[in-house]
């Protein structure tokens, strides 16, 4: 909950994801956990937050495997509409980063994005 915050706050989270929280999110909190609902939801709000107006921290964030980490955590409650929404909002900061990441974004998460959105 406190890395949830502090994804919030733009003077923590870039030295924050630079010490491996994104990792940690990534690897341990949807990785390890993406079928508890209450641990991938905030785990996407964080990812969400880390990429929200901030090239560097996007582009970290798909270096560390978080656009199957995303997808992983909405594939698994595709019935709970807060935490798909998280990921959804995550994969749209995500398109800021670069040309290069919207591609990523399409081939990586593009069918099941149509399926949320046909849904």
């Amino acid at each position: 909950m406190l890395l949830e915050r502090i994804s919030r706050d733009d003077q923590f989270k870039q030295p924050v994801a630079e010490q491996g929280g994104i990792e940690v999110v990534v690897n341990i909190a949807i990785g390890r956990h993406a079928e508890q609902k209450e641990i991938a939801s905030r785990a996407l709000s964080i990812l969400a937050n880390c990429a929200f107006n901030n090239e560097a921290l996007c582009q970290l964030v798909i270096d560390k495997e978080g656009i199957p980490a995303i997808k992983k955590a909405i594939s698994a409650h595709l019935a709970s509409p807060r935490l798909v929404e998280n990921g959804m909002c995550a994969l749209s900061n995500l398109l800021y980063a670069s040309d290069d990441a919207k591609v990523m974004v399409a081939e990586e998460a593009g069918e099941l994005v149509c399926q949320v959105c046909a849904d």
